[in-house]
């Protein structure tokens, strides 16, 4: 398990690589129809190698988990106290120090309802949850709630979400 890591990954593949002498018959191959140096081609297909895999290493883990810390953080660096957080990302009150209460897509409705006599900071949700799972969630939530502007990584449309904070907290 421990050889699968992900930065050990690139090694090991050009290992088998070269051991299963592909790398070899490509670079002979090359090296006859276009009548270059076995070295120029060798270094070329490592060169190709890299070209290819080292994005993959470089790109950061769990990209996608990424856009609940930062909303959480923004959270806690606009909070004094303890916040308490509606939403169905708990990685997000967990980051913002505060305390979770879990949206339930079968009874959204009547959280949100009873969401400003709870006492609740935040509600966090994904942008693309709200047509599938929370339909309402934008009308119920536009009594109590402002929509805040809050900085988003760059990233694809299902990664972005959205957060309501209570009036009191324009």
């Amino acid at each position: 398990m421990w050889s699968s890591q992900r930065y050990l990954f690139f090694p090991i593949f050009l290992s088998y690589l070269w051991a299963g002498v592909g790398v070899v018959e490509i670079q002979e191959r090359v090296t006859r129809r276009l009548n270059l140096s076995p070295q120029r081609v060798a270094l070329g297909l490592f060169v190709l190698i890299f070209m290819v895999f080292l994005p993959v290493l470089l790109r950061p883990q769990r990209v996608e988990k990424l856009e609940r810390k930062v909303i959480g953080l923004w959270i806690r660096s606009r909070e004094i106290g303890v916040p308490l957080i509606l939403t169905d990302s708990p990685r997000v009150a967990y980051y913002a120090g505060g305390d979770l209460l879990i949206l339930d897509p079968g009874r959204y409705e009547r959280d949100i309802s009873r969401a400003s006599q709870k006492g609740i900071d935040y509600i966090v949700v994904k942008e693309k949850d709200v047509a599938e799972k929370y339909p309402r969630l934008m009308e119920l939530a536009r009594d109590h709630f402002l929509l805040q502007k809050i900085p988003q990584t760059e990233g694809r449309k299902e990664g972005k979400y959205l957060v309501f904070g209570s009036r009191g907290r324009e």
